[in-house]
Order: C-alpha cells, then sequence, then structure tokens
C-alpha cells in the first residue's frame, strides 16, 4: 500500500542513542495539514510523547508487518522549527557527536505550544531609522559587506573603535531590517551587552527587538519566541542559546567578541560552539555572518590571514600605553619584599586612598591552579611534550602531572635553571589577597567579588551599587567584574599576578592571558594600570603594554604550528565519571587501547595522537571521580574522527573542539 509516512524525532525523554528517528504513518486527516518542522504528538514506548516531523514521503510498505503507528495529533500547524533548523542540527548532531534528540529538544523553548498572540504586520512608521554617522573607514567595511555575496564570512578586528564598530552593526542591521529580512546578533552574556541593547532600541524601537536570556520567564521567553517566529521581532539578540532563535527570514549573523569563552557550550550536551554553529546556519541560510572582536580568537585571525573570512581592521595603529606599568615581582623579592603587593602598587593605593578614589585589585579566581615556580629567575616547570605547566597534586603522592598527556614527574628541591632554592607551589586567590589587603589598609571599606561572596543576584548586585554609590573603597575580585562596571572613579587598577592565568596548564594560557588584560586595560581608560608578573618577558605581557596584537598572534600562531595545536589539528576531550575510582581508571584504559588499536588498524598513528588517560585537573565531582583523555587528529579528517567516536560508549562525555583541556 503507497501510505504517506512521517520520521518524527522526539524530544521528550529522549533516549541516549544515536538512532532517534522513528517512523510513523499520517493518517488521512493529517495528510494536508503535515509540514517538515511541526511538534507533533506520537506514541512512544506506549506513552504520548512529542516530536518534530523532520521528514514527509510516500512509501510502498506493509503496515501490518512493520507494525507502524500513526501521528496522534499535530500540536501546532506552523513549523516550530524551519528546514534550516532542522539540516543545522544534523550538522550539530554529527560534529559533536551528539544524540540527534537532544541537539532537536535544546532547539526549541520548553514551553512550546499552540499560539494564540495575535502578531499584527510591522507599519512603516513603527521603524525607528536613522542613520548615525560613520567615519570613512567604517562606511567603506559597510560598503563592501552589503555589496557581498552572502554567505560570506567577516572578521571585523576593532582594536580602538568600539563605537565605529557598533555604528556598523547599526548600518547593517538598517539595511537587513529595510529588506523585511531578520538578523541575530550573538554577545557573550546579555548582562554584558545593555549598552549595546539600549542603542538597538533607540535605533530600531522596543517593537523590532527580541532580547532572549535566562533572566525571561517561561512565559516571557515564550512570548518572545513566537515574535521572532512570526517575523514581528527583526533583530534576536542574546547569548549562545539566541543562535537556535526561530527566525524564519534571516540575513545576518553578528558574533560580537567572537573571542570570548563563554560561546561555548561545556556543562550539557550538546557541548557546541556558538560562533561554529553561526557560520554553519549562514551557510544554510545564505546569510551573512560577521565576527567581531578587539582581540579576536587565534583561530579566527589565522583564518582571516588564510583568505577563509575577510578581515576588516578597523584600526590598525599600536602604541605604548603610558598609564600602564609592568612590575617585575622577581625584582621585589630581590629587594626583601615578600609581600604580594609591589612597593609600587601599594604606594599606588596609599595616594588613591588619600585622593578618594576607588581602588580595584583583580585576581584570577582560576589561579587555583598550583604551579611551580622559582621566586628567583621565573622559571616554570613545564611538560617538554606539550609546553603547559605541570600541575602540583598532593595526592595520592605529591607529584608534578600534565593534564593533558600525563606526563609526571617528582618535585624539584632546586630551581633546574638557576639551581636556587626559592621554589614556590604558585596559586592563591581572592581570599588571600582580602586578608593581605586588610591588614595593609585597616581604616578603608573593602569588599570582595567572586562566587563565594555573591553567588546570588542579590549579592551580586548588592556589591556593584555598593561600587557605584563609591561606598568601597577597595574591589577584590575575579573575572565577575565585567564591562558593565563603571571605573570612572577608579583612580588605580593592580593585577596581584598576571602570572595565574598565564600559567595555567592550557595552550591558550597566553592567548586568554593577553585577551583578559586587553580588556582590563581598556574598561580602566583614564586610571593607572600595574601589572605584577615573574614573567614580565613573556609576549602576552610585553605585547598587551604595547597594544600590539598583530606582533602577538604572530608569535602565538608560530607556537602553535610547532606543536601542532588548533588551528594545525582538531581536539576531542574525551570525559569519564564514575563513583569508583578504580573502575573509573579501568574504564579510562580501557577505551584508551581500544582507541590506540584501531589508530594503529587504520595506519594513522602520525596523524591521530592518544593523550593520556589522566586524572582530570578536578579529580572529584560530586563524589564522582573523573578521569580524561585527548585525541588529537592533526588535519581536518572527519571520516577519522567519527570512525574514532563510534567506539566511544554513551557513558562517556565527548567535547569536539573543548574551549578548556582540563
Amino acid at each position: 500500500m503507497n501510505k504517506k509516512i512521517v520520521q518524527v524525532i522526539p524530544i521528550t525523554h529522549v533516549p541516549l542513542s544515536k538512532d532517534q528517528i522513528y517512523t510513523y504513518t499520517l493518517p488521512q486527516k493529517l495528510g494536508g495539514k503535515a509540514k517538515k518542522g511541526q511538534l507533533v504528538t506520537v506514541s512512544f514506548r506506549n506513552k504520548e510523547r512529542q516530536g518534530i516531523i523532520i521528514n514527509i514521503k510516500y512509501q510502498i510498505l506493509n503496515i501490518k508487518k512493520y507494525k507502524l503507528k500513526p501521528v496522534v495529533s499535530i500540536v501546532d500547524e506552523i513549523p516550530v522549527l524551519s528546514v534550516g533548523q532542522i539540516k543545522l542540527a544534523f550538522w550539530i548532531s554529527e560534529y559533536y557527536h551528539a544524540p540527534l534528540g537532544i541537539v532537536v529538544k535544546r532547539m526549541i523553548p520548553r514551553v512550546v505550544k499552540s499560539s494564540k498572540l495575535k502578531v499584527q504586520s510591522l507599519k512603516k512608521s513603527d521603524l525607528k531609522n536613522p542613520k548615525p554617522h560613520l567615519a570613512e573607514a567604517g562606511q567603506k567595511t559597510v560598503n563592501i559587506i552589503n555589496k557581498s555575496d552572502a554567505p560570506d564570512i567577516f572578521l571585523l578586528h576593532n582594536q580602538k573603535a568600539e563605537s565605529k564598530k557598533i555604528n556598523i552593526y547599526l548600518r547593517l542591521l538598517s539595511k537587513m531590517v529595510s529588506k523585511g529580512k531578520q538578523a541575530i546578533v550573538l554577545v557573550p552574556e546579555i548582562s554584558f551587552a545593555s549598552k549595546l541593547v539600549q542603542k538597538f532600541v533607540n535605533h530600531f524601537g522596543q517593537s523590532n527587538l527580541a532580547v532572549i536570556h535566562s533572566g525571561l520567564s517561561l512565559g516571557q521567553r515564550y512570548k518572545e519566541w513566537l515574535r521572532i517566529r512570526s517575523g514581528q521581532a527583526k533583530i534576536i539578540i542574546g547569548p549562545r542559546s539566541a543562535i537556535f532563535a526561530p527566525a524564519r527570514n534571516l540575513g545576518l549573523i553578528i558574533v560580537d567578541q567572537e573571542h570570548d569563552p563563554s560561546y561555548k557550550q561545556w556543562d550539557q550536551t550538546p557541548r557546541y560552539e556558538a560562533r561554529e554553529v553561526a557560520i554553519e546556519l549562514a551557510k544554510l541560510t545564505k546569510s551573512k555572518i560577521i565576527l567581531s572582536s578587539i582581540t579576536p580568537s587565534i583561530y579566527s585571525y589565522y583564518q582571516a590571514k588564510k583568505g577563509k573570512y575577510k578581515l576588516f581592521e578597523l584600526d590598525k595603529s599600536h602604541s605604548q600605553i603610558s598609564r600602564l606599568q609592568i612590575i617585575d615581582m622577581r625584582e621585589e623579592l630581590r629587594k626583601g619584599n615578600r609581600s604580594i603587593f609591589s612597593e609600587e602598587l601599594f604606594e599606588g593605593i596609599k595616594k588613591n586612598l588619600a585622593n578618594k578614589k576607588q581602588v580595584v585589585l583583580f585576581i584570577n579566581r582560576r589561579g587555583l591552579a598550583t604551579f611551580v615556580l622559582c621566586r628567583d629567575c621565573g622559571y616554570i616547570e613545564k611538560c617538554p611534550d606539550c609546553n603547559i605547566p605541570l600541575t602540583y597534586h598532593t595526592t595520592p603522592s605529591p607529584v608534578l602531572i600534565c593534564h593533558h598527556c600525563g606526563y609526571t614527574k617528582t618535585l624539584p628541591a632546586v630551581c633546574p635553571k638557576c639551581k636556587g632554592y626559592n621554589i614556590k607551589y604558585f596559586g592563591g586567590g581572592t581570599e588571600k589577597v582580602e586578608l593581605e589587603t586588610k591588614k595593609l589598609f585597616p581604616k578603608a571599606k573593602i569588599s570582595r567579588l567572586d562566587i563565594d561572596q555573591a553567588s546570588t543576584k542579590k549579592e551580586y548586585n548588592k556589591i556593584y551599587n555598593d561600587f557605584t554609590k563609591n561606598n568601597i573603597d577597595i574591589l577584590i575580585g575575579t573575572q565577575m567584574i565585567n564591562e558593565t562596571w563603571d571605573f570612572s572613579k577608579v583612580g588605580i587598577l593592580g593585577i596581584i599576578s598576571a602570572d595565574i592565568s598565564l600559567n595555567f596548564p592550557d595552550f591558550r594560557a597566553g592567548e586568554r592571558t593577553f585577551q583578559l588584560l586587553s580588556r582590563l586595560i581598556r574598561q580602566t581608560s583614564q586610571s593607572g594600570v600595574i601589572i605584577q608578573t615573574y614573567n614580565p618577558d613573556h609576549p602576552a605581557i610585553k605585547l598587551v603594554v604595547q597594544d600590539n596584537y598583530k606582533s602577538f598572534y604572530n608569535q602565538e600562531i608560530k607556537a602553535r604550528k610547532e606543536l601542532s595545536y588548533p588551528p594545525f589539528s582538531q581536539l576531542i576531550n574525551l570525559i569519564y565519571l564514575d563513583e569508583n575510582q578504580d573502575r573509573a581508571k579501568k574504564e579510562a584504559q580501557d577505551l584508551a587501547r581500544i582507541l590506540r588499536r584501531r589508530v594503529k588498524q587504520l595506519k594513522m598513528d602520525r596523524q591521530v595522537v592518544i593523550f593520556g588517560p589522566t586524572p582530570a585537573f578536578v579529580y572529584r565531582i560530586r563524589n564522582r571521580y573523573c578521569w580524561h583523555m585527548i585525541i588529537k587528529v592533526k588535519c581536518q579528517m572527519s571520516n577519522v574522527k567519527s570512525t574514532l567516536l563510534s567506539l566511544v560508549s554513551d557513558k562517556w562525555k565527548v567535547d569536539v573542539d573543548p574551549e578548556s583541556l582540563l
């Protein structure tokens, strides 16, 4: 019998298997209404579940033989996913090795149901559309992008041109809106983008804008989703999940601050990188895409240099930043100063407190990673194979471990370089800085901002408001001090130790440090900045003072090429957790043997390297022991990647293109 059948992906109670497409017959009463992307109710494991239609076709088959069940009902006649989004879901599932059902489930809001919201057509008068003033370089950029063929990828390197960048955004978005197109603007975190959102509201009007973020209630999020799907909202702005917004007439995607690591979904499946998903969506929808950053990721800048992306340098100049001081902490030690504060920083704090100016002391909380440093010469114990700092472990016995390849080394009694005895296991954190600051400046009003002190929005807002109202003299904080903080009353910013982020055991440590320091320096545009370090000659520190991204990139890309790090290879992090320590170790070792055997069978020993397994940097998580291993594929070979990952059971977490190797 020639029967109309549909293929459905269930989105409730999703099984964790790769094969998640199920076939149903389409009753005659629903035949004319069925479309790809619709939400339907089906019988799944003897219960009614919701799913998405991904394909419709006529097929001659024996219904009784195959025991196919009919679709129960169509929940929403308007598709909840477009054809482009369905293709994107398949790409994400394949590339990031994630179950298709879970990918689809993440792409639609939890409260998807039939809509009774009346969406009125947009009148011309509703659209505010003044043309912002643009410098000549900015206008040239806009003209080139507007005339280009989609889906071109553009990289805007706006080193000193934040206002120029925003004006370019406004012009390009205005063009899209005038053509009846929609646009998605991704930001790292919506709280960081309040100024950008306000400019969009002033320019386009609230009715044309949809802002998506986790702070919305389910009802609010659903209402915005409906406005986007209907086309009423022309411009969608939000964090990484906004890339799944149901824009039906997409023409432009902007990824602001494209280098930011928060674009990576690392803590749940699918572990996708929103920038790469955005590029794929642009291809599927024939949209233009713009990646923008003051300090582009090494990966993106490399693609631009290769010609894969079209590069626009909005400001090519660079110069020494006179208000910035680099303090060599080795010299401080030689002078007998064993404090965490250099003489210059101590005097700077004292002077600014006397002048009623605020002080910000920054320390990266991730500095809990303890590395071995010689305070006499600045030598760092590094892995000879991976060139990343070894991490100090106290259990089961004191040892230095490379969390990338598993290399181990006993603790040095003397410095291998200068033969000195002043070896320190360097770590520390905000609490230690707070105690020291209170001892030295007992009369100052001191506050600390980290996850321990501000675990709730209420606690965070209290510290923020106290700082804004000048009720805090010295603020000690981590990266929770973001771009939205007003530093106009700050007299001095002290970066307690650049070495903490610089010597994090990850190949991107130098890149992250350069980006972090660049952001902090720009945020305190009128303040003095003091950076304390034991490695003043490191390119990430030396070149940030010169505001010279290109020189930093040239040195960094050379080092990456020598060691076959991305973009010259692809990395996959495999993570296993188990309540039993011995079982976790055995499972990891067994999989490593299987993978190495398969690589040998494929005769790919030179192209594919398996590192580990090793205990993860955070060895115990919620009473479960964590082991991991890293697959390095030295060239883009999707078939080899798929072959190896097919050997990995569902018990493992798979992180393709990990943002961190820990």
